[in-house]
């Protein structure tokens, strides 16, 4: 049996990289991928394929108590996306913003559900403020954790957080199931003034707004100036306009302010109506989606000016 260090766990973990499954994709060759295979130490075969140098690092890589992110994400996508839910009706995102944190994944099918990932690798220490940021974006928060961690876990997230834990035997089993409740995910501030376009400019600047503090002055202020009340006076320094554009790189974001949380995923090709610009950000509503269960014709946001 391979014996595992610092090294050789880290050389396993990149062969799983975006960038290498993006140049395999490209290419159809990976020099890092070579490289990463050649560092981890893993036994080749003349006769072995790409896949099969894949499927060997992986099993090196599942084993409890070296697990890494992402033999967890694997994990949920074969056994929650594809196990129970329909690819026509579920889509996953990864690393999606909420708040100050990055949620691990995210499954929508009809509500939002996040999957933050703990593995044997990980910290337990900004778990607190990361599943008190997804509770203001998701309507059911999740934890999932290796078994030693499920204790730590329980005591350190509060009741109507989900607690699963994946087994040494690669199986998830839930500890303690979710409360699914949309009803305390913010509606007011992004979601009226900003998403929505409030009619209230009041409204729009209501303390209790839930998006991230970084974009609270420009957001309360940008906010009003999309109103259908704007009289074309602000201090925003914005200017109202009315153009078709072109997404333009491969994925953005729209927000609920500047800086602020976002949303929904763009992606290069889609058209947008921009509505009103200012200081390098547009507000756009979406006329054309290629990906339309997942961002629907008519989303609202602020994108940035680069991403069109």
């Amino acid at each position: 049996m391979l014996e595992l260090n610092t090294a050789i766990l880290s050389a396993i973990s990149r062969l799983f990289s975006p960038a290498v499954f993006r140049e395999l994709a490209k290419r159809g060759q990976c020099a890092a991928f070579a490289r990463l295979f050649h560092l981890a130490g893993i036994d080749r075969r003349p006769e072995q394929t790409v896949a099969d140098g894949f499927d060997a690092a992986f099993a090196v890589l599942k084993r409890a108590g070296q697990r890494d992110a992402y033999v967890y994400r694997s994990a949920i996508t074969h056994k929650v996306l594809m196990g129970k839910h329909s690819l026509n009706t579920a889509c996953m995102l990864a690393e999606f913003r909420a708040g100050a944190c990055k949620a691990d994944l995210v499954i929508l099918n009809g509500t939002a559900t996040v999957y933050e990932i703990k593995s044997e690798r990980d910290s337990l220490t900004r778990l607190a403020n990361q599943v008190a940021n997804y509770a203001k974006v998701f309507a059911s928060v999740n934890v999932i954790a290796s078994e030693p961690q499920i204790d730590a876990v329980i005591a350190t997230v509060p009741e109507t957080v989900g607690v699963m834990s994946l087994s040494v035997r690669h199986t998830i089993y839930t500890v303690r199931n979710a409360i699914d409740d949309s009803d305390r995910v913010c509606q007011d501030g992004p979601a009226r003034a900003d998403f929505m376009v409030s009619r209230d400019p009041q409204r729009s600047c209501a303390p209790t707004a839930c998006r991230a503090d970084a974009g609270r002055e420009r957001g309360m202020c940008w906010s009003s100036a999309v109103n259908s009340q704007y009289d074309g006076d602000s201090d925003c320094g914005g200017t109202r306009v009315s153009e078709s554009r072109v997404v333009s790189v491969r994925d953005s974001h729209l927000r609920f302010a500047p800086l602020s949380t976002s949303h929904h995923y763009i992606f290069r090709g889609d058209h947008v109506h921009v509505m009103y610009r200012a200081h390098g950000w547009s507000f756009v509503e979406l006329t054309t989606s290629s990906h339309p269960q997942l961002t629907p014709v008519g989303s609202r946001g602020w994108m940035l000016d680069s991403s069109l």
